[in-house]
Order: structure tokens, then sequence, then C-alpha cells
């Protein structure tokens, strides 16, 4: 059997933090490298994820400078992270879930 093509790298984020994690749904949890991120939202508008990401910023304090802004395939996404190990990640998507009121399912790649 051949092996599938791997995906095309993200572009870097829009506030140069780590590496985004691929978009699956509202929440979802997602390892790239070792490294574990949070996606809390997708938006075709650059002005809507900004305000998303404003918003999330003053209700959940607790998630500070985790919170960044990516633009990849004409999509600006909302991740957190990155997280040290899927344990710390599961906790967070546990807490925001809580938060905001959506659960959070795994994204593998």
């Amino acid at each position: 059997l051949a092996a599938a093509p791997s995906a095309p790298a993200s572009p870097p984020p829009l506030d140069a933090a780590p590496p985004p994690a691929p978009a699956a749904g509202p929440i979802a949890i997602a390892a790239e490298g070792g490294r574990h991120y949070l996606q809390l939202g997708a938006f075709g508008s650059k002005e809507n994820a900004e305000g998303f990401l404003a918003r999330l910023k003053a209700q959940l304090d607790w998630l500070g400078e985790a919170l960044h802004l990516f633009a990849a395939d004409g999509l600006y996404r909302v991740h957190a992270g990155p997280y040290s190990s899927p344990l710390e990640a599961r906790e967070a998507a546990e807490r925001l879930a809580r938060a905001l009121g959506v659960k959070p399912f795994v994204l593998t790649r």
C-alpha cells in the first residue's frame, strides 16, 4: 500500500506564536510535533476572529498568553496552547468546556 501524502504546512501565525493545529470543528485538541493545542474557533472573517479572541481574553484571563490567532486556508483560527502533554490539554479543554458550554473532542493527525 502506498503512503498517504502528508498535509501541507500551515503558514506562520499572525501573532508569531508556535505552529497551529489543524481545523476540525468548534473546539478540538490537536497534537503537532509533540505539542498540544486547543482550537477554540475558526472564522472566515479576520475581524470576527479578532473579536472572539478579545472576548476570550477578557472572559478567560486564566488562559493569558496561551491564546493565539492563526490564518490558514482562508480561515482565521483561535487556538490555545501549546500544552506539554495530552493530559494537560484535556484538562484545559474540560475547563474551557465548563466555561464556554462546548464539549471538546480530540483531533489527531
